[in-house]
């Protein structure tokens, strides 16, 4: 099996069923528990086109009242205004994972309604896991997502259509796709490594209305951990010892990837 690429602005699936992954997080490989190894072989792999009802994990409703035809998350911020200048966290249950259960996904911020601040006030930061902060440079907390860096759907300006509305046909269609254009929101996360958001308010006031959530979408991977076989070797791979059967080269065999934030050296 070769070793794949990750982190590629096309948006397609990965792995394939058979790819042996290392899952990198900020103190080193993931190792289940009772597991031989801290290798894990795909056994299944699958697109999942968009996430939540409607299409959208609906994180904030200003409101009391969810938007007619859409479904607000289980762990979704509801009843409450953001002041100037606050923000609220929420760990979507949308993307509360089972176990042996790997989740590339890309994010797009979008809005239902008027929030009472402009779309482009809100910014958004990931954590994956829930204290470790993505998107950032160094040891400061400046990588956000903003829907001014977005390219919008073919019929979108980032507000989605009411209950029994459709989106209007666009002056001019984006020049490629959406979801390849978020290429740098993409994250990956197993298991209970769960992700979640920060939604910060920019703006001068306080939201008075509307909602507003991510539109996910992503490939799902089933992977099982790797037996360590009759005659299991022991190599390096990133400066943590790894244990890996003989018929497995980690360094040119396994794809590494990033769950868990990062480490430094």
């Amino acid at each position: 099996m070769p070793k794949r690429e990750i982190g590629k602005k096309r948006f397609e699936q990965t792995l394939q069923i058979g790819d042996v992954v290392a899952l990198l997080n900020t103190s080193g490989f993931l190792t289940d528990a009772g597991a031989e190894t801290s290798l894990y072989e795909v056994t299944m792999a699958e697109h999942i086109p968009l996430v939540g009802q409607h299409g959208l994990v609906l994180c904030f409703v200003d409101g009391a009242s969810t938007p007619a035809g859409y479904k607000a998350d289980a762990n979704a911020v509801t009843n409450q205004h953001i002041a100037s200048g606050s923000s609220i966290n929420v760990a979507p249950a949308a993307l509360q994972l089972q176990r042996g259960q790997l989740f590339q996904f890309r994010s797009r911020f979008k809005v239902l309604a008027t929030l009472g601040v402009a779309v482009q006030d809100i910014d958004v930061t990931a954590f994956l896991p829930s204290s470790v902060q993505r998107w950032r440079v160094g040891s400061t907390n400046n990588g956000v997502l903003n829907s001014i860096n977005q390219v919008p759907d073919p019929a979108d300006a980032t507000v989605l259509p009411a209950q029994g509305s459709n989106e209007a046909l666009p002056s001019a269609y984006a020049s490629e796709s959406a979801w390849d254009a978020a290429w740098k929101s993409e994250l990956w996360t197993y298991y209970d490594q769960n992700p979640s958001f920060t939604f910060q308010n920019n703006g001068s006031g306080a939201t008075s209305g509307g909602a507003f959530g991510l539109e996910i979408s992503g490939n799902l991977y089933n992977v099982r951990p790797l037996s360590a076989g009759n005659a299991p070797r022991q190599t390096e791979m990133l400066g943590y010892t790894v244990t890996a059967p003989a018929d497995i080269n980690p360094r040119a065999d396994v794809t590494i990837i990033p769950v868990a934030g990062r480490s430094v050296y």
